[in-house]
């Protein structure tokens, strides 16, 4: 009987040692050849780093002029978009009685989703003259309005495309410019503390100059407000700094600017309520703001 049991014993140790040889071969595969290709494809979807000849990349100027206006009022803001470039240079929170563009930017001339050239473009674009069929005053109430810019610059015909909604913050832009490369840029708002980028599926927030790939999203913010870009497919871009004013350079050509209040359920309309900063306890944090807000 005792010899018995202990063959069960000795068997028992056999078993117990392949299972644990198994397992450190099935670690040692995974740490050597499956954690680099899943870093390899990580990199791939997108990826944060340092500044790389990004003067060479991204050329941003001032506009000084800005040209004539046309006045959007929503029951939630009030915007100007100029016919010089189309970009908005003026923003009016009417809810919070907050203007989001400070004066440095507007006497930097570097305003909200200005339209810049990467080729033969560069520099000409961004003096473009752009003409509207409609009123200077366009007044969005019930339903969505469309505002269609047009521009012709070294022969190429140029469309900006601008969509109000009357019940969120959300702008929805498209950029035509066919066979041309382009970007737009998003400057500090007022009370800015940080830009923020979310790359595979966390956000960083960042103050210096970085380049940035396949993001989901990308803005410029305060403690209450965001400035951010979403585009129809993921983006890329940098962030500069332009006479110590911080300047985000995104290459989109469609998808919606958020600029307004970080309010949680405008945000999940859009996937962007993680550019709400709810510290270490987020995740508990972001549930309990959603109740309290439901009381």
């Amino acid at each position: 009987m005792t010899i018995r049991k202990r063959g069960e014993t000795v068997e028992e140790k056999k078993i117990f040692n392949y299972l644990l040889l198994g397992l450190l071969v099935w670690l040692a595969i995974t740490f050597l050849f499956l954690n680099p290709k899943s870093k390899e494809k990580e990199t791939k979807r997108g990826r944060i780093q340092n500044k790389q000849e990004l003067s060479f990349n991204y050329h941003v100027r001032g506009i000084k002029e800005n040209g004539e206006k046309i006045t959007i009022e929503t029951p939630l803001y009030i915007a100007k978009i100029s016919k010089l470039n189309g970009n908005i240079v003026y923003f009016y929170d009417k809810k919070y009685k907050t203007s989001l563009i400070p004066k440095k930017v507007g006497k930097l001339g570097i305003f909200p989703l200005s339209l810049y050239g990467k080729d033969e473009l560069e520099g000409k674009l961004i003096s473009a003259s752009f003409s509207w069929n409609g009123t200077s005053k366009v007044s969005v109430k019930n339903q969505e309005v469309k505002l269609h810019l047009v521009a012709t610059v070294n022969g190429t015909k140029i469309t900006r495309t601008y969509t109000f909604y009357p019940d969120n913050y959300a702008i929805g832009f498209e950029v035509n410019a066919p066979n041309r490369k382009f970007f737009l840029v998003l400057p500090e708002i007022s009370n800015f503390q940080s830009v923020a980028v979310k790359v595979n599926g966390k956000v960083k927030r960042l103050k210096e100059e970085k380049t940035f790939s396949s993001a989901d999203w990308v803005g410029v913010e305060s403690k209450y407000y965001t400035e951010t870009i979403k585009g129809k497919e993921k983006v890329s871009g940098a962030i500069l700094n332009v006479d110590n004013v911080k300047v985000v350079a995104v290459e989109a050509g469609k998808g919606i600017l958020y600029f307004g209040p970080k309010e949680i359920e405008l945000l999940e309309k859009f996937s962007m309520e993680d550019s709400i900063n709810f510290g270490i306890m987020g995740f508990l944090a972001k549930y309990l703001l959603k109740f309290f807000l439901v009381l």
